[in-house]
């Protein structure tokens, strides 16, 4: 994919073509910022790194599943009440997809680091703890069905 150098007055939410700097960044340096983050499992992400955008998508995520279901419980039709379940699973998988493939960048993006080291030291942080909540919410799944 080609990329574009973003200027800090043209940000844009969810941009997936633009990596600020990129002129004064190595092909190695933007190969990195491309690859995978699991950092989106560490709480409060969002908050800390500015992920606002992100931040808001889940939270309307929660506030319409919450909706569907408190408006499902009212109405007879389980097909229905199993339909928002199945669609809110699906969005949240592309949810996480995306962060998991793009967070890097658009944190990067955002302009709260001076230097790729500074970040890539502050994103390694991140990245084990995001693989420490990973882990123990996938043990606390897996718990709810060994009862």
């Amino acid at each position: 994919m080609e990329y574009k150098n973003q200027e800090n007055s043209s940000f844009k939410w969810f941009d997936t073509k633009h990596i600020k700097n990129i002129d004064k960044l190595s092909k190695e340096e933007i190969k990195w910022l491309n690859s995978p983050s699991v950092s989106v499992f560490t709480p409060f992400s969002f908050i800390a790194r500015g992920q606002f955008d992100l931040l808001l998508v889940f939270i309307l995520y929660i506030i319409i599943i919450s909706f569907s279901e408190s408006v499902l419980k009212y109405s007879n039709t389980s097909l229905l009440s199993s339909t928002s379940w199945i669609i809110g699973i699906i969005i949240l998988i592309a949810l996480i997809i995306f962060s998991i493939k793009h967070l890097r960048r658009l944190v990067w993006n955002r302009g709260f680091y001076k230097t790729i080291e500074e970040y890539k030291k502050s994103e390694k942080k991140w990245n084990d703890w995001g693989i420490f909540f990973l882990i123990i919410g996938a043990i606390s799944l897996i718990g709810q069905f060994i009862k």
